[in-house]
């Protein structure tokens, strides 16, 4: 299993690409097998820390960053701002505007109601 999602990651990731990494990401497994399927891996990346990255803060090194929450500004290129965390947040905002950006999660425990926005 491990092997394949090696390969459908870099089947998308080039290398040079920007992969941002929400939380999470080595559960379990020895600090040199994690860096070792880190630098397989195609792309840069940069990790937002979620609640069971003990490994991963570790190898903070291998990342470009390693942030709590980030707002990726994503104008410039004609799309919505993100706001990058590993928890979902019910109010954020980008510079004030509510209503221009999306905002990307890891993961929950438990449900979480849609909150949509028009």
């Amino acid at each position: 299993m491990q092997e394949k999602l090696i390969e459908n990651h870099n089947s998308r990731a080039k290398p040079g690409d920007h992969v941002y990494h929400l939380g999470d990401i080595f559960f379990r497994g020895t600090v040199e097998e994690c860096r070792t399927i880190l630098s397989r891996l195609n792309g840069e990346h940069y990790l937002i820390l979620g609640n069971h990255d003990k490994i991963a803060k570790k190898i903070a090194d291998v990342f470009v960053w390693t942030k709590q929450i980030f707002h990726l500004n994503t104008k410039e290129y004609g799309c919505p701002n993100i706001v990058l965390c590993h928890f979902p947040m019910r109010d954020w905002h980008w510079e004030g505007d509510k209503k221009q950006g999306w905002h990307l999660y890891g993961h929950v425990h438990g449900k979480v109601k849609s909150q949509l926005r028009s």
